[in-house]
């Protein structure tokens, strides 16, 4: 056994080492990466279900492209970083009149910073301020809750 092991040559153990210090290092950048890596894989699926629940709403929006985005980056920037604006979502949220538009705001918020605009009122907004959104849509008629 021995005599075997003295007969490696430096060039395999070197290829061996390198391909180990390889692989520790792809499972330390997958572990780190995580969340990010399955958020894109259930992302994909969250689209798709969008745009199946604005197809099935069977309602036109009345909102341009062009104010949903604007909505979507107003959202973003009201509960990005540190502190929320309130004053700001709920502002964003009484200009939504379809269940339609709103999909469709969901849609163009997309995932920001690993989290879609659910997750992010969910975690940036405690229980009486979801509900005051939840009452805002209730009032323009859309049969959605956060």
């Amino acid at each position: 056994m021995t005599d075997k092991i003295r007969n490696i040559d430096k060039n395999t153990v070197w290829i061996f080492g390198i391909a180990t210090v390889a692989f520790i290092a792809i499972i330390i950048v997958v572990a780190v990466f995580w969340d990010k890596i399955k958020a894109n894989f259930e992302n994909k699926s969250w689209e798709k279900d969008i745009e199946d629940e604005i197809k099935d709403s069977g309602q036109n929006g009345l909102l341009t492209p062009a104010t949903i985005r604007q909505i979507a980056d107003t959202l973003y920037t009201a509960m990005k970083g540190w502190g929320t604006d309130e004053a700001t979502i709920y502002d964003c949220f009484g200009r939504i009149y379809t269940k339609t538009d709103l999909l469709k705001v969901v849609q163009a918020f997309g995932v920001q910073d690993g989290k879609t605009l659910p997750q992010y009122i969910i975690d940036e907004l405690g229980t009486k301020e979801r509900r005051r959104v939840n009452q805002i849509l209730a009032n323009n008629n859309i049969d959605y809750a956060f």
